[in-house]
């Protein structure tokens, strides 16, 4: 493959001491503006990767340093003017080490299918790199363009100060930054020197490290180590085989993640199917019970009875086993009336059919009165009466309010009128 080619450079709108190039220049460079490119043989637009057109640049960064300007009007300041030899714009070049076209010495370039993929992936991985890094400095990005009518593929990324209250962009440049805070610090020239280099060393090794690893790129070419061509391109092939490596770890860890996030969802759907069976299941209960009272209810309809309410009988106590019992609401004492007027139909209707069932039983048992009854049928004839007379006497209380109790009761003397009938007492 390659090296890694990096290099990041600030500007002002007058123009650099050494180089002479200011932001006109470098903007309509990355623009490729009529006259500003001679360096190309052949110049071609530049690909917008993101943000305006680098000619543009200019005019927005005066708009941008204006009202800067008007922001430093009674701020306390000694100054409100940003001086046209601040440097208020910062340009990065990062390269690629194949080639635009095929290679002199017959390395393909980004006609190759295999060679473009490998290029845009690191261009992919660069543009992201670079935004995050300008924002952490403090940074707005305005523009990334693609050249690729040059030898090697290449990208330019300019931006300007976002944090920075004069527009200085040499308080978020690595090198400058470093500088400075040695000054401060009173340190000597060469220290301050020393600061410098080491800043802007930290910072293509932390280029290094987040990408060029991950592309097969190595930190230095072969001259800069005086390393032999043979030795060189064997680094080359073992740093092509550390990026293999870890793209394959990296696609072993994004595999795990997926297979997390798939057991993930189906924990989470068996949470949610739990939940609904157990929904599902109280609704259940809630149909079965609604079900149960819309059968009382009918039931009570059928009877007469258009409500009834929760109540328990009392007494009588065992001194008088036939006495009087006494039922005791459970509603309050202004529903009492209302709620008795209400279920008056059902008393009567027991009432009457109680009445006619006791005059029966008696008129049987005086027709029959003659004949001898064996104790066992006579004693079964006592039973049922009682039945009938007892349920007679709780009719006004029990029937409007206990509806169960009345059925019982019914069912009670129904069965000893069969048990009567069976004994062939009553016909």
């Amino acid at each position: 493959m390659g090296y890694q080619f990096a290099h990041l450079s600030t500007f002002s709108r007058k123009g650099n001491t050494l180089a002479g190039t200011g932001v006109a220049g470098i903007c309509g460079e990355a623009a490729r503006l009529d006259g500003h490119a001679p360096h190309v043989e052949n110049p071609q637009p530049p690909n917008i990767l993101y943000g305006m057109n680098p000619a543009d640049i200019p005019a927005e960064l005066d708009r941008a340093i204006n009202a800067r300007k008007k922001d430093l009007n009674g701020k306390g300041t000694k100054t409100t003017r940003i001086r046209k030899d601040t440097h208020c714009l910062e340009g990065i070049v990062m390269s690629w080490p194949g080639y635009t076209r095929q290679g002199p010495d017959g390395q393909p370039g980004l006609e190759s299918t295999p060679e473009r993929e490998r290029y845009e992936a690191w261009r992919s991985d660069t543009i992201a790199w670079a935004m995050q890094n300008a924002m952490q400095r403090g940074l707005r990005v305005m523009s990334i363009v693609e050249h690729l009518d040059e030898a090697h593929p290449h990208i330019h990324v300019l931006s300007i100060p976002s944090d920075d209250p004069r527009m200085d962009a040499k308080q978020s440049h690595p090198g400058y930054a470093a500088k400075f805070k040695a000054e401060q610090s009173g340190a000597t020239a060469k220290e301050v020197n020393k600061a410098y280099k080491d800043a802007m060393r930290d910072w293509q090794t932390q280029y290094e490290t987040d990408i060029s690893v991950l592309h097969g790129l190595n930190r230095l070419g072969p001259q800069k180590r005086r390393l032999t061509r043979a030795a060189w391109k064997a680094e080359q092939e073992e740093a092509k085989r550390i990026a293999e490596r870890l793209k394959i770890a990296e696609a072993t860890e994004l595999e795990a993640q997926r297979r997390l996030a798939i057991a993930n969802r189906d924990i989470t759907l068996a949470k949610k199917e739990k939940a609904e069976a157990t929904a599902n299941k109280a609704a259940t209960a809630l149909a079965l019970q609604a079900a149960n009272n819309k059968f009382h209810e009918q039931a009570a309809k059928m009877a007469g009875v258009e409500a009834w309410c929760n109540g328990h009988l009392v007494g009588p106590g065992p001194d008088e086993p036939d006495g009087q019992k006494t039922l005791i609401l459970a509603v309050e004492d202004a529903e009492r009336g209302p709620l008795i007027e209400r279920l008056t139909p059902a008393w009567e209707w027991l009432h009457e059919w109680t009445t006619q069932q006791n005059a029966r039983i008696k008129q049987i048992i005086e027709e029959r009165a003659a004949k001898a009854i064996p104790p066992a049928i006579a004693e079964a004839v006592k039973k049922a009466m009682q039945n009938i007379e007892h349920a007679a006497r709780l009719a006004m209380d029990l029937a409007p309010y206990a509806d169960k109790a009345i059925k019982a009761k019914a069912a009670e003397l129904q069965a000893a009128l069969v048990r009567a009938k069976k004994k062939d007492i009553i016909r």
